[in-house]
């Protein structure tokens, strides 16, 4: 099993958000390719991910605007993309800390939550996040998980732990 890195690339603040929108744009160009979705979600690694063409469209993409990512996380990034069905303009951990429709808990416990946030192997975060992702009916902020899986580290946790606990309801 790949370890996720504890370090990564050094980047510029816009080959992020250029990161985000070819990954978005990569996201709605599935919807015209329901083949390519489909082998996408049947990967359960991101080293099944990589022998998908689909994935070697989206890295070709991001090659043509001369950025650089890991290639694994890339896999990450669109193994969990390909399960979202809406996108939400609402980020990943308050989604996940907001009360369901007509309840009062978080959509996600806040012990859940924690063990998401322990993950630090990348097959393991792939499969929790889509697992996510199908929690949340298929509604996620393509550009929050997509900047989250690429730079999946301390510092990604705590803005995580900062931004979930602070919209979560108050725990028993």
């Amino acid at each position: 099993m790949a370890e996720a890195k504890k370090t990564h690339l050094s980047v510029q603040k816009n080959d992020t958000a250029t990161l985000e929108s070819i990954v978005f744009s990569w996201w709605a160009s599935l919807e015209h390719d329901r083949g390519a979705r489909a082998e996408l979600r049947r990967a359960t690694s991101p080293a099944a991910v990589i022998f998908a063409p689909a994935y070697h469209a989206l890295l070709r993409r991001i090659r043509e605007e001369n950025l650089s990512i890991d290639r694994e996380y890339l896999a990450v990034i669109a193994a969990v993309v390909s399960q979202v069905k809406r996108h939400s303009l609402v980020s990943l951990p308050r989604q996940l800390a907001a009360s369901a429709p007509g309840g009062s808990r978080a959509r996600f416990s806040g012990l859940r939550f924690r063990r998401l946030l322990a993950i630090d192997d990348l097959v393991e975060l792939q499969v929790a996040l889509i697992r996510v992702v199908r929690h949340l009916d298929g509604a996620v902020n393509i550009g929050d998980v997509t900047r989250a899986i690429r730079f999946w580290n301390d510092k990604t946790k705590k803005d995580w732990a900062f931004a979930y606990y602070e919209a979560a309801p108050k725990e028993d």
